[in-house]
C-alpha cells in the first residue's frame, strides 16, 4: 500500500472507486485531512488524456458550492496520477437508503441541496454523468455533498477512447441504474441528463424503490427508455402531489420535457420545503397575533431619510378633478389565427392606441403590464386596474388588410360608449398607427390635445423594428438580455430620431439597468435618451415623465423637482407624475409625505398597483395594520399577483416572522428568479441563521448584476458569520465603494457606511458616520437599530444597550436582535447556537 504521495501522508485505504483506490491522507502543509483517489494506469503516457484530465479538474475545482465536494489538487508521483479531494465524513446515500424511505422533508431538503450543487456545476459547463446514491455523501451535519463531479467524463474517456494498439471491450460511461435514456442509448449527454438521474435519486428517497432497476441489466436499460413507473404519491399517500409531479417531470424520457435547469428544480424544492415548514410551525404555535409594529427593513426596501421636498405640494392642496383612467386591452384575433402577420399587427394596434390616448388632455393610460397581470372578464379587469374606461379591439385578418373593431366601454357597467369598424393595412405599420390615432381621437371629441403633445412618426422599417423591441420589453421572456435590448433601442433611436417612443423606452430600460446594477454608464445612456427625446418633443408629457423618472433614480433632486413642476403645470391631475413625486419624497427622506401622496392616488384610482404602492410605504413606516388592509384590498382586486405576494413576504419579514417570509420568497423566486427576489430570500435566511443558504442566494443576486450597497453589506455579513474573513472585508469595502459620491449621504446610507466601517475595524469613522445619521434622524427606529449594532461591533456595550432599548421602544422587532453581534449586550442574549465561530475557512486558507 502507498505510504506517501507528495506532501500527503497516507493513513489508510478507505474504499475503491470506479477508477481506482481511495485513501485517507494528511496534508502536512495545511494540517487537514483529505481523500486521495488514484487514477487509472491506462492514462500513463497518454498526454492528450492527461491534458484533458487537468483541464477537467481545473473546471471542477472552480465549482465553489457547499453541496459539491472540492478538488484540492491534481498531482503526479512515480508515474501515477492522483486527485486530492475534500474528505467528507458521513454516510453515502446508498447506506441511508438501506434503511427504507426517508422522511419527506429530509428527502426534499437533500434533493434541493443536490439540485443546487448541480446548478453551480452546470453553470461551469460540467455534467456529472454518474449521479448515483454512492456518489452522494450526507455529512455528519446532515448536508448533501456530491462526489466525483465531472470525473465520469474522465472515466468515459479511459473506457471508450482507448489509445490505438490497445484492446478493450467498449462500455457505457456511468452506472446503468443512474443513467438517463439518452445516456443509456449512447447519445449526447447534457445537463438535462443529470436532472433525470436526480429524479431517480428523489424517487428512491421518497419510496425506497428504484423506478427502473431489475435484476437483469438489459431489462433495466429497456425500462429506462420505455417504462413509466408508478407515481411516488401512489406508493406513499403522504407525499405531496406537487412533489410527486416534479419527480415524474424529472423522469421524463424526452430531455426537453424535464425542468429547464437544476436551479429551477432547487427553487421548487426549496419552496415546497418552506411551505411545509411554515405550515408545521403554524400548526404548532397557532395563528400569529396581528399588531402594529415598526420594524427594520432589509434586503429589498430602500432606506429613505433626510432632506425636504421643496415643491409639488400644490397638487395636494388644490385637489384637481378625478383622473380619467383608460385600460387598453390586448387585441383579440378572430378568423385565421395562424396568419404570420398577426403578432406585429396586434402589437402595432395596441401601441398606436397608447400613443393616441397619451396625447389627449386628462387621459391616464394605465400601464399595459399592470393590465396584463390580470386574468378575468372585462368587469374583473376594470375593477382590478380601477379603469374608468376600457378600449377593446377585435382583429380579423384579410389578404392585404385587417378588419379592426374598436370599442370604448365604461369601466363601471361595461356599457358601450362608442364603436367603429375600420380596415387597416397589414404591411405598413406606421400607416396602421396613423389610422388608429385618427379614429381614437374622434372617439373623444370633448378632449383637447395635451399642450406640447407630439405626433409620433417614423419610417415604416424603423417603426416595425421598434414594435418588436417594445413587445419584448412589455412581455419579457425569462432569458431576455436587457443590455442587448438596450443596445437595440439605441440603434433604433439613432436610425429614427423622430420616433419619440424609442427614446422614451430607451431611457426607461437604461434607468432600470442603472437601478439594478448601479453602473453609471447606464445612467449616462438614460440621460442621453432623454436629451434625444427633448430634441424631438421637449414639451411632450412622455418626454417630461421619462426625464423625471431618470432624475429621481439618479438622486438628481433639483432636476427631478423642476421637471415634475413642469409636468404638473401641464396636467395637475396626472397620476404618473404624482407617483414620481411620491417616489422623490421617499428618496429624500420624507416618507410621510410620500404616504400622503400615495394615499391620495389610491383614493382617486384604487387599482391593485396603487394599493400595493401605498401598502409598501405603510410597511416601511411600520404601520403593518394599514399595510395589511391595503394588501388585502389589492388581493381582492387581483389575487395571486407576484408583486402582492412579494409585499406580503416583506411584511412577514419585518414583523419578525422569517420562516413565513422565506416560504413566500421561495415561491416568488421559483416563479421569478430575479436578483431582487433572491436578495429578499437571502435576508430571511440570514435571520434564520442559515448563513450558507443566505450567502448562496446573495451570490446569485450579485452574479445577476445586483449592486445594492445594502445587499453587498448583508452578503459580507454572511461571509463573516461563516468565517470567510478576507471575503467579508472585500464585501464591506465594495459596499462602501458603491455608495453615492456626488452628494451628502442620507441617514439610511450613513447607517450602511457605519456598519461596514465598524466591521472593517475603522471604529472612529464608524462612530462618526452613525452619529451623523442620528443627527439627521434621531427618532428613526432604523437609525437607532443601526446605532445599537455599530456600538456592539466596536465593543461599547453601554451605548449599545441604550440604543437597543430605544430601538425596541421605537418598534424594531426583537427578532432582528437575534444575531451574533448583539450577544454581549442583551440581558438574556439570543440563542446563538446556529452561529459559527468567526474563523477562516479551509477554502480561504488554500
Amino acid at each position: 500500500m502507498l505510504d506517501r504521495v507528495g506532501r500527503y501522508t497516507i493513513k489508510g485505504r478507505i474504499g475503491f472507486g470506479g477508477m481506482g483506490e481511495i485513501f485517507l491522507a494528511e496534508d502536512e502543509k495545511l494540517g487537514r485531512t483529505v481523500a486521495i483517489k488514484t487514477l487509472p494506469h491506462l492514462m500513463i503516457g497518454d498526454h492528450e488524456l492527461e491534458t484533458r484530465l487537468r483541464n477537467e479538474a481545473k473546471t471542477v475545482a472552480r465549482i465553489n458550492h457547499p453541496s459539491v465536494a472540492q478538488i484540492h489538487d491534481l498531482i503526479s508521483d512515480d508515474n501515477r496520477h492522483f486527485l486530492v479531494l475534500e474528505y467528507v465524513e458521513g454516510d453515502n446515500l446508498a447506506v441511508l437508503l438501506g434503511n427504507g424511505a426517508m422522511e419527506t422533508d429530509t428527502a426534499i431538503r437533500l434533493a434541493a441541496e443536490i439540485a443546487d450543487g448541480l446548478a453551480a456545476a452546470h453553470v461551469q459547463g460540467v455534467v456529472h454523468r454518474d449521479l448515483k446514491p454512492e456518489n452522494i455523501m450526507v455529512t455528519l451535519a446532515g448536508r448533501a455533498k456530491i462526489l466525483d463531479f465531472g470525473l465520469a467524463t474522465v472515466r468515459r474517456q479511459t473506457e471508450i477512447e482507448v489509445p490505438e494498439g490497445r484492446s478493450r471491450r467498449p462500455s457505457l460511461a456511468g452506472t446503468l441504474s443512474a443513467m438517463s435514456p439518452e445516456q443509456a442509448e449512447g447519445g449526447t449527454v447534457e445537463a438535462s441528463s443529470d436532472l433525470f438521474s436526480l429524479g431517480v435519486l428523489l424517487y428512491q428517497m421518497l419510496t425506497s424503490s428504484h423506478p427502473f432497476r431489475t435484476s437483469l441489466p438489459v431489462e433495466t436499460m429497456q425500462r429506462i427508455g420505455s417504462h413509466d413507473p408508478p407515481t411516488p404519491e401512489s406508493l406513499n399517500g403522504e407525499i405531496p402531489s406537487d412533489l410527486s409531479r416534479l419527480t415524474m417531470q424529472l423522469l421524463e424520457k424526452d430531455p426537453a420535457s424535464r425542468p429547464s435547469g437544476a436551479a429551477e428544480v432547487a427553487s421548487k424544492l426549496q419552496a415546497l420545503l418552506a411551505v411545509r415548514r411554515a405550515a408545521a410551525e403554524a400548526a404548532r404555535t397557532g395563528a400569529p397575533n396581528a399588531g402594529r409594529r415598526r420594524v427594520l427593513v432589509w434586503g429589498g426596501i430602500a432606506l429613505a431619510t433626510g432632506i425636504t421636498v421643496a415643491a409639488g405640494w400644490w397638487w395636494l392642496r388644490s385637489p384637481p378633478q378625478p383622473p380619467f383612467t383608460v385600460a387598453i386591452l390586448k387585441p383579440i384575433v378572430t378568423g385565421d389565427t395562424t396568419d404570420y402577420r398577426i403578432p406585429s399587427v396586434t402589437s402595432g394596434l395596441r401601441l398606436a392606441a397608447v400613443n393616441a390616448l397619451n396625447t389627449l388632455e386628462g387621459a391616464q393610460v394605465i400601464n399595459t403590464k399592470e393590465i396584463d397581470a390580470i386574468s378575468g372578464d372585462l368587469h374583473q379587469i376594470a375593477h382590478a386596474v380601477a379603469a374608468d374606461e376600457l378600449i377593446t379591439m377585435t382583429v380579423t385578418p384579410g389578404p392585404s388588410t385587417f378588419a379592426v373593431e374598436i370599442s370604448r366601454l365604461s369601466g363601471e357597467e361595461i356599457h358601450l360608449l362608442w364603436a367603429t369598424r375600420i380596415e387597416v393595412p397589414a404591411d405598413n405599420l406606421r400607416l396602421l398607427a396613423e389610422t388608429i390615432a385618427a379614429n381614437l381621437e374622434s372617439a373623444y371629441p370633448q378632449r383637447k390635445r395635451r399642450p406640447g403633445a407630439f405626433h409620433v412618426t417614423a419610417e415604416p422599417q424603423a417603426y416595425s423594428a421598434f414594435l418588436v423591441t417594445w413587445k419584448k420589453v412589455m412581455n419579457p421572456a425569462p432569458d431576455l438580455s436587457w443590455p442587448d435590448t438596450l443596445a437595440d433601442l439605441r440603434r433604433i433611436r439613432k436610425s429614427a430620431p423622430e420616433l419619440l417612443n424609442a427614446a422614451v423606452l430607451e431611457a426607461s430600460v437604461a434607468r432600470f439597468l442603472f437601478e439594478m446594477t448601479n453602473d453609471h454608464a447606464y445612467l449616462k445612456q438614460a440621460y442621453e435618451a432623454v436629451d434625444a427625446a427633448k430634441r424631438v418633443a421637449p414639451a411632450d408629457f412622455r418626454t417630461l415623465l421619462a426625464e423625471a423618472e431618470v432624475a429621481v433614480a439618479a438622486d438628481d433632486h433639483q432636476r427631478a423637482q423642476t421637471t415634475l413642476d413642469d409636468l404638473e403645470r401641464i396636467e395637475p391631475a396626472n397620476l404618473a407624475a404624482a407617483q414620481q413625486r411620491a417616489r422623490l419624497a421617499e428618496k429624500m427622506g420624507r416618507a410621510e409625505e410620500a404616504r400622503t401622496i400615495l394615499t391620495t392616488i389610491a383614493t382617486r384610482a384604487p387599482s391593485w398597483k396603487n394599493l400595493l404602492n401605498l401598502a409598501k410605504i405603510e410597511s416601511f413606516l411600520g404601520d403593518s395594520d394599514a399595510a395589511r388592509t391595503h394588501l388585502a384590498e389589492a388581493d381582492r382586486r387581483t389575487p395571486s399577483t407576484l408583486l402582492i405576494m412579494t409585499e406580503r413576504a416583506h411584511l412577514e419579514l419585518m414583523s419578525g416572522k422569517p420562516e413565513q417570509a422565506e416560504a413566500l420568497f421561495l415561491q416568488i423566486v421559483a416563479m421569478a428568479p430575479e436578483a431582487q427576489n433572491l436578495t429578499n430570500l437571502a435576508t430571511s435566511q440570514l435571520l434564520l441563521h442559515r448563513y450558507e443558504e443566505a450567502l448562496m442566494n446573495f451570490d446569485r443576486a450579485y452574479s445577476m448584476g445586483s449592486r445594492s450597497p445594502l445587499g453587498m453589506l448583508n452578503m459580507a455579513d454572511c461571509h463573516l458569520l461563516l468565517g470567510h474573513q478576507n471575503r467579508a472585508q472585500e464585501g464591506y469595502n465594495r459596499a462602501l465603494a458603491a455608495q453615492p459620491k456626488n452628494r451628502p449621504l442620507l441617514a439610511g446610507e450613513l447607517e450602511i457606511r457605519a456598519q461596514a466601517l465598524a466591521q472593517l475595524g475603522r471604529n472612529d469613522e464608524a462612530l462618526q458616520a452613525i452619529q451623523e445619521a442620528l443627527s439627521l434622524d434621531a427618532d428613526s427606529p432604523y437609525v437607532l437599530y443601526a446605532a445599537a449594532l455599530v456600538y456592539s461591533i466596536v465593543d461599547k456595550p453601554d451605548e449599545a444597550r441604550r440604543y437597543n432599548r430605544a430601538a425596541l421602544k421605537a418598534g424594531i422587532n426583537a427578532q432582528w436582535f437575534d444575531l451574533p453581534w448583539f450577544a454581549g449586550i442583551l440581558p438574556d442574549g439570543p440563542s446563538l447556537e446556529h452561529s459559527p465561530s468567526p474563523q477562516t475557512s479551509d477554502l480561504e486558507r488554500q
